[in-house]
């Protein structure tokens, strides 16, 4: 170990701490991974509460980092509580194999238990910080895979009809909030979807009231709608309109990721989808005996690049 590094608090008012942790996020993941922008909507615009973390530092330099994010939680059959969920750590190459990665979130989640809250995240099947968060002591509470549902036939008799299907110009207008495991109030939504300094979403609603928001992305050329979140009891008919009204947009193909949503059950439900290899975990520390997976209900929505 090397005892010239020593781990201390995040300052987030400090700017030279904070450029040389978007300049340690961009060597270990690549340019563009965080900029300025993203940071401020991230870490200073949050509306549930102040962010937490730690960094490791040789001298003044940041070698390491571990932020976390504060979200409201409620899942169902317990009340209100301030959660973090663990988003950007990086260790810069040349101190690899310390242990810092360990180490700083080892201080994060004594933190937690200290402030009576928890943490949670949601690592890929693919990727090495699954087992890293197990290795620490995270316990699973759900895992899913990625949903893939492309436009069927069944779902073309719908695109004679009003492309519209009750589409609003108003992104986050009559949304109630109150489906997710997240206390989403009308400032929460319009600072996650409609200030989000990099994903423009749009928005379909139907005829029966159920909401979409989504993301269009490129995956290997192809135009596939991302859904972030979505409120209602969805009934079969909501995806013929919602897929014809995709196709009216030159979108053939949806993706879509969630732990216990009313959309998530309609998407599993259809005979022509496709469950890919790589999913995400919904992980929590510490272990809490009376929570169970059924509880939660989650969407992309809590994830910055959805």
């Amino acid at each position: 170990m090397d005892k010239s590094i020593v781990v201390e608090s995040f300052d987030f008012t400090s700017l030279r701490d904070i450029s040389q942790s978007i300049d340690l996020l961009n060597r270990v993941f690549g340019p563009g991974t965080m900029d300025a922008a993203l940071w401020n909507w991230k870490y200073d615009q949050n509306p549930f509460g102040r962010p937490v973390g730690w960094c490791a530092k040789r001298g003044n330099e940041i070698v390491a980092v571990r932020l976390l994010w504060p979200w409201m939680l409620a899942p169902r059959g317990e009340g209100e509580k301030l959660a973090y969920q663990a988003v950007n750590v990086a260790t810069d190459e040349s101190c690899r194999r310390g242990g810092l990665f360990s180490r700083l979130n080892a201080h994060a989640m004594d933190w937690v238990v200290s402030q009576g809250s928890f943490i949670f995240n949601f690592p890929n099947f693919s990727r090495h910080s699954y087992a890293g968060y197990a290795k620490l002591g995270f316990y699973t509470l759900a895992s899913q895979r990625w949903l893939l549902a492309p436009v069927t036939p069944f779902f073309l008799r719908y695109s004679a009809r009003n492309q519209n299907f009750g589409q609003s110009g108003s992104l986050i207008d009559s949304l109630s909030g109150d489906e997710s495991s997240v206390l989403w109030d009308r400032a929460a939504l319009e600072w996650r979807f409609v200030n989000h300094p990099r994903n423009r979403y749009e928005r379909f609603t139907s005829s029966d009231g159920d909401t979409v928001l989504f993301s269009i992305i490129k995956k290997r050329g192809v135009r596939v709608a991302r859904v972030a979140y979505s409120e209602g009891s969805f009934e079969r008919r909501f995806l013929g309109k919602f897929f014809a009204y995709l196709v009216s947009r030159g979108v053939f193909l949806i993706i879509y990721n969630g732990f216990n949503t009313n959309f998530g059950r309609l998407l599993s439900s259809i005979s022509i989808k496709f469950n890919s290899k790589d999913g995400i975990h919904c992980c929590f520390y510490p272990e809490r005996d009376a929570l169970e997976g059924s509880q939660i209900s989650f969407e992309l929505a809590v994830l910055d690049y959805a």
